[in-house]
């Protein structure tokens, strides 16, 4: 029954992102580090929808909180899978201020710096806001989600780094 139920409540609405099996095999896979891999998901309360990058045991996190009970990460995982896949948008209990406050989700807002840069295409906008596959210094929450979320839309997992703390591009960072 709580299978069933995470699926329900796991389908609702529309989601928009290309199905990539291998990238979203990589950002959903264990959760085995300090930082996951972020997600970029929609979520809806009542009528309202609202797009939000969260690092995946976050979401993990915040699913178990919504079961009210222990949620094999298995289950989890192939549901968030389906999820992403079929492009639907998870229904939210709590207020969309919770999920920021309490399970570290990022509002993704529209920024017209990131929109011009990612117009440009992948290698610009990762030239123009990454060193050597780390997240240039200067940015605030709000870019930051907005850089993420693009980074999601073209398939480019990233991730918070255990050592700095700053976000990358996994497949890019030189460690010195």
């Amino acid at each position: 029954m709580r299978i069933l139920s995470l699926i329900l409540f796991l389908s609702c609405c529309g989601f928009t992102i290309a199905e990539d099996s291998d990238f979203l095999e990589k950002v959903v896979g264990e959760t085995h580090h300090r930082h996951d891999y972020y997600l970029s998901v929609r979520m809806c309360r009542d009528s309202d929808t609202v797009r939000y990058v969260v690092e995946n045991h976050f979401m993990f996190t915040y699913m178990q909180t919504q079961e009210k009970a222990v949620l094999p990460y298995g289950q989890y995982r192939a549901a968030m899978l389906e999820t992403l896949q079929e492009n639907k948008v998870i229904p939210v209990k709590v207020a969309f201020s919770d999920l920021q406050s309490k399970w570290r989700f990022m509002k993704v807002q529209d920024n017209d710096e990131i929109k011009a840069a990612a117009d440009k295409g992948q290698d610009y906008f990762i030239g123009h806001f990454f060193n050597n596959g780390v997240l240039k210094d200067g940015m605030g929450n709000e870019q930051k989600a907005a850089i993420i979320n693009h980074l999601f839309e073209w398939h480019i997992p990233t991730m918070t780094d255990d050592e700095t703390g700053y976000l990358i591009i996994p497949g890019q960072l030189k460690r010195k």
